[in-house]
Protein backbone atom coordinates (compact mmCIF):
# COMPACT_ATOMS: atom_id res chain seq x y z
CA UNK A 1 0.00 0.00 0.00
CA UNK A 2 2.80 2.77 0.89
CA UNK A 3 4.50 2.27 -2.38
CA UNK A 4 1.29 2.68 -4.40
CA UNK A 5 0.33 5.67 -1.99
CA UNK A 6 3.62 6.64 -2.02
CA UNK A 7 3.52 8.70 1.67
CA UNK A 8 5.20 12.19 2.41
CA UNK A 9 6.09 14.30 5.21
CA UNK A 10 3.43 16.77 4.12
CA UNK A 11 0.67 13.46 3.26
CA UNK A 12 0.84 11.13 5.81
CA UNK A 13 -0.70 7.56 5.16
CA UNK A 14 -2.55 6.77 8.38
CA UNK A 15 -2.14 2.84 9.03
CA UNK A 16 -5.22 1.66 11.55
CA UNK A 17 -4.06 -1.59 13.43
CA UNK A 18 -6.94 -2.75 15.13
CA UNK A 19 -7.77 -5.25 18.32
CA UNK A 20 -11.66 -5.42 17.05
CA UNK A 21 -12.45 -8.38 19.35
CA UNK A 22 -9.42 -8.27 21.74
CA UNK A 23 -7.68 -11.94 21.00
CA UNK A 24 -5.16 -11.38 22.92
CA UNK A 25 -3.30 -9.78 26.33
CA UNK A 26 -2.54 -6.06 26.10
CA UNK A 27 1.29 -6.61 26.25
CA UNK A 28 0.69 -9.02 22.98
CA UNK A 29 -0.94 -6.23 21.45
CA UNK A 30 1.34 -4.17 21.80
CA UNK A 31 4.54 -6.39 20.98
CA UNK A 32 2.67 -6.03 17.44
CA UNK A 33 2.68 -2.78 17.49
CA UNK A 34 5.97 -2.13 18.37
CA UNK A 35 7.24 -5.20 16.00
CA UNK A 36 5.01 -3.20 13.03
CA UNK A 37 6.71 0.62 14.37
CA UNK A 38 9.71 -0.89 13.49
CA UNK A 39 9.91 -2.80 10.56
CA UNK A 40 7.54 -0.79 8.14
CA UNK A 41 9.27 0.78 5.81
CA UNK A 42 9.22 4.82 5.49
CA UNK A 43 7.92 4.84 9.24
CA UNK A 44 8.52 8.80 9.12
CA UNK A 45 5.70 9.14 6.93
CA UNK A 46 3.14 6.63 8.13
CA UNK A 47 0.69 7.77 11.04
CA UNK A 48 0.41 4.20 13.07
CA UNK A 49 -3.32 4.11 14.64
CA UNK A 50 -4.88 2.06 16.91
CA UNK A 51 -8.23 1.13 17.38
CA UNK A 52 -9.21 -1.04 20.11
CA UNK A 53 -12.26 -2.56 21.26
CA UNK A 54 -13.37 -3.44 25.29
CA UNK A 55 -14.13 -7.44 24.65
CA UNK A 56 -11.77 -8.84 27.10
CA UNK A 57 -12.51 -5.53 29.70
CA UNK A 58 -8.68 -4.28 28.47
CA UNK A 59 -9.12 -1.60 26.13
CA UNK A 60 -7.74 1.28 28.00
CA UNK A 61 -5.13 -1.12 29.08
CA UNK A 62 -4.31 -2.13 25.89
CA UNK A 63 -3.78 1.25 23.59
CA UNK A 64 -1.74 2.36 27.06
CA UNK A 65 0.63 -0.54 26.30
CA UNK A 66 0.54 0.50 22.57
CA UNK A 67 0.80 3.98 22.51
CA UNK A 68 4.16 2.92 24.59
CA UNK A 69 5.24 0.47 21.83
CA UNK A 70 5.20 3.20 19.25
CA UNK A 71 1.48 4.11 17.82
CA UNK A 72 0.72 7.62 16.82
CA UNK A 73 -3.29 7.90 17.31
CA UNK A 74 -6.13 6.55 19.18
CA UNK A 75 -9.41 5.76 17.84
CA UNK A 76 -11.70 5.79 20.90
CA UNK A 77 -15.37 6.40 21.77
CA UNK A 78 -16.62 8.59 24.59
CA UNK A 79 -17.34 6.39 27.81
CA UNK A 80 -16.42 3.09 25.75
CA UNK A 81 -19.42 3.37 23.58
CA UNK A 82 -19.70 0.81 21.02
CA UNK A 83 -20.75 -2.04 19.37
CA UNK A 84 -20.42 -5.52 21.88
CA UNK A 85 -18.67 -4.30 25.03
CA UNK A 86 -17.61 -1.17 23.33
CA UNK A 87 -14.39 0.02 21.92
CA UNK A 88 -11.74 1.89 24.27
CA UNK A 89 -13.26 4.74 26.58
CA UNK A 90 -11.29 7.49 25.23
CA UNK A 91 -11.71 9.40 28.31
CA UNK A 92 -10.76 6.93 31.14
CA UNK A 93 -7.79 7.16 28.55
CA UNK A 94 -7.26 10.94 28.30
CA UNK A 95 -7.49 11.39 32.17
CA UNK A 96 -5.17 7.94 32.95
CA UNK A 97 -2.33 10.34 30.05
CA UNK A 98 -2.85 13.38 32.13
CA UNK A 99 -2.14 11.48 35.43
CA UNK A 100 0.99 10.19 33.75
CA UNK A 101 2.12 14.24 33.04
CA UNK A 102 0.91 13.02 28.91
CA UNK A 103 -1.09 15.63 27.12
CA UNK A 104 -3.60 14.03 25.71
CA UNK A 105 -4.46 16.85 23.66
CA UNK A 106 -8.51 15.89 24.55
CA UNK A 107 -10.31 18.87 27.00
CA UNK A 108 -11.73 16.78 29.77
CA UNK A 109 -12.21 20.20 32.14
CA UNK A 110 -16.35 19.68 31.96
CA UNK A 111 -16.26 15.79 32.75
CA UNK A 112 -19.51 15.88 34.29
CA UNK A 113 -21.28 17.65 31.14
CA UNK A 114 -19.57 15.00 29.30
CA UNK A 115 -21.36 12.73 31.13
CA UNK A 116 -24.43 14.51 30.97
CA UNK A 117 -24.12 14.84 26.91
CA UNK A 118 -23.05 11.27 26.54
CA UNK A 119 -26.60 9.99 28.64
CA UNK A 120 -28.94 11.99 27.11
CA UNK A 121 -27.46 11.64 23.77
CA UNK A 122 -27.70 7.57 23.98
CA UNK A 123 -29.81 6.89 26.09
CA UNK A 124 -27.61 5.02 28.45
CA UNK A 125 -26.28 5.49 32.00
CA UNK A 126 -22.66 5.38 32.43
CA UNK A 127 -21.27 2.50 34.24
CA UNK A 128 -21.57 3.50 38.21
CA UNK A 129 -17.82 1.87 38.80
CA UNK A 130 -16.32 3.91 35.80
CA UNK A 131 -13.00 5.22 37.27
CA UNK A 132 -13.85 9.08 36.45
CA UNK A 133 -17.74 9.65 36.56
CA UNK A 134 -19.01 6.91 37.61
CA UNK A 135 -21.65 7.41 40.78
CA UNK A 136 -19.48 5.08 43.32
CA UNK A 137 -16.04 6.85 42.23
CA UNK A 138 -15.79 8.66 45.94
CA UNK A 139 -17.39 5.27 47.82
CA UNK A 140 -15.82 2.92 50.02
CA UNK A 141 -17.96 -0.29 51.08
CA UNK A 142 -15.07 -2.21 53.16
CA UNK A 143 -11.65 -2.54 53.95
CA UNK A 144 -9.18 0.02 54.95
CA UNK A 145 -10.65 2.77 52.79
CA UNK A 146 -14.29 2.56 55.00
CA UNK A 147 -11.88 2.23 57.81
CA UNK A 148 -10.01 5.48 56.82
CA UNK A 149 -13.24 7.07 56.57
CA UNK A 150 -14.82 5.76 59.56
CA UNK A 151 -11.77 7.10 62.13
CA UNK A 152 -11.63 10.57 59.70
CA UNK A 153 -15.71 11.41 61.04
CA UNK A 154 -15.13 10.27 64.43
CA UNK A 155 -11.79 12.87 64.12
CA UNK A 156 -14.18 15.54 62.75
CA UNK A 157 -16.87 14.78 65.70
CA UNK A 158 -13.93 15.19 68.28
CA UNK A 159 -12.41 17.96 66.65
CA UNK A 160 -15.95 19.71 67.08
CA UNK A 161 -14.69 22.51 63.86
CA UNK A 162 -16.51 23.09 60.65
CA UNK A 163 -13.80 22.80 58.89
CA UNK A 164 -12.80 18.98 58.43
CA UNK A 165 -9.28 18.12 56.47
CA UNK A 166 -10.77 14.94 54.79
CA UNK A 167 -8.06 11.79 56.06
CA UNK A 168 -9.23 9.69 52.60
CA UNK A 169 -10.18 11.48 49.78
Amino acid sequence: VTEIVKPTADNKLIINLPSTVEMSTPNVYADRIEWMCRNLDNRENLIISLHPHNDRGTGVATTELGLMAGADRVEGTLFGNGERTGNVDIVTLALNMFTQGVDPELDCSDINRMKDVYEYSNQLKIPERHPYVGELVYTAFSGSHQDAINKGMKALKKANTPIWEVPYL
